[in-house]
């Protein structure tokens, strides 16, 4: 997600093709994952999560507003980041 710098939905991310287990990350609970990049001015600085323990379809709808969700934690952080200069 964050090399192609696009959003990721999937319904059964342990199924997905770029899916990587970390061990002692707990993450086999979790089965549906949307991950939306965090990314001004071709800087990407992050990646905003929603993970379910049961599987989920997430919907344009879904994915449209954690974008929205995420530039208004993009344009805070980054005001935060100019106001300590």
């Amino acid at each position: 997600m964050a090399r192609s710098r696009s959003a990721v939905a999937a319904r059964d991310i342990q199924a997905h093709m770029d899916y990587f287990y970390v061990p002692g990350s707990d993450e086999e609970h979790f089965r549906s994952y949307l991950g939306i990049p965090l990314e001004y001015d071709g800087v990407l600085y992050g990646v905003l999560v929603v993970q379910t323990r049961v599987k989920k379809t997430f919907f344009l709808k879904d994915i449209r507003e954690l974008h929205s969700a995420g530039r208004d934690l993009l344009d805070a952080l980054l005001l935060a980041r100019r106001q300590a200069g």
